[in-house]
């Protein structure tokens, strides 16, 4: 694993906000390996010159896709766990799972990304900054609706078209073999048994509709081995087949639908 660079720390220390996209595989392998090419600019901080890391020579966070959002936050909490301990990285995993095992993320994440990024900016702004449990779903589902309302269809087309169209190929008569990023938006199709009309955390199937015994199931809302309960890599099942998820963590990088490593569910085609 790449090590996080300490321009990130610093970044920190001077009270500013650490977007995630420099916890991506690609920003912390240019921190590490390509040092003479990072820019570090001057800020005013209390009464001070300080020099951070110029955080506009990286993508903007708000233009983050699931599959590096997903992976630079597992890097966020390894990078919280040292910075600031235990306790605080169990909060952090807390709202990072509050986030991910929502039914409908990938038709959210345009809100889900806000508000992770309003709840990290303030976070990092007024370290008194807190919300009750009720305050805190309260504003999520604001977002969502705000979100929801102020989304154009062109919007929308252009991102489910260029960020979650996994594959292109004819279509099928039968239902279960569609895409699944299809154009039936309001029949979502399940990515452990393949049948449209439930999300794969809600299903109750224990066969595909070939017949054959499911791999994979839903287990407190993770993705796991039907055989032995181990764990199974989400984004993996969303990633293209030319950039499979690369992060070294103890889920499998495995198709939930037929267990082949060399693709996920969204690239799983029936025979």
């Amino acid at each position: 694993a790449l090590p996080i660079s300490n321009l990130i720390d610093d970044l920190a220390d001077a009270g500013y906000h650490v977007p995630l996209t420099l916890f991506t595989h690609e920003a912390l392998s240019r921190l590490q390996n390509e040092p003479h090419s990072v820019k570090i600019t001057k800020l005013h901080h209390k009464g001070q010159n300080v020099y951070v890391l110029d955080i506009s020579q990286f993508p903007k966070e708000v233009d983050m896709r699931p599959l590096n959002w997903y992976s630079a936050w597992e890097r966020y909490l390894e990078w919280v766990d040292g910075r600031l301990g235990s306790v605080l990285r169990r909060m952090w995993s807390c709202h990072f799972h509050f986030l991910t095992r929502k039914d409908d993320f990938l038709e959210s994440f345009t809100a889900i990304l806000k508000f992770d990024i309003e709840i990290r900016r303030k976070c990092a702004s007024d370290p008194k900054f807190s919300l009750t449990v009720d305050q805190y779903k309260s504003r999520f589902v604001q977002l969502l609706i705000k979100v929801s309302n102020s989304s154009s269809s062109s919007e929308k087309s252009s991102f489910r078209s260029q960020r979650f169209s996994p594959y292109e190929r004819k279509p099928r008569q039968d239902a279960a073999d569609e895409s699944f990023r299809g154009s039936q938006r309001s029949q979502p199709t399940c990515l452990i048994c393949t049948r449209p009309g439930h999300k794969y955390s809600l299903c109750t199937e224990e066969t595909t509709p070939k017949g054959q015994q499911m791999f994979a199931r839903s287990r407190e809302g993770k993705l796991v081995r039907r055989d032995n309960n181990s764990p199974i890599c989400f984004p993996f099942q969303l990633a293209a087949a030319k950039r499979p998820c690369q992060d070294n963590h103890p889920d499998q990088h495995i198709c939930a639908v037929c267990g082949s490593r060399d693709h996920g569910s969204s690239n799983h085609k029936s025979a």
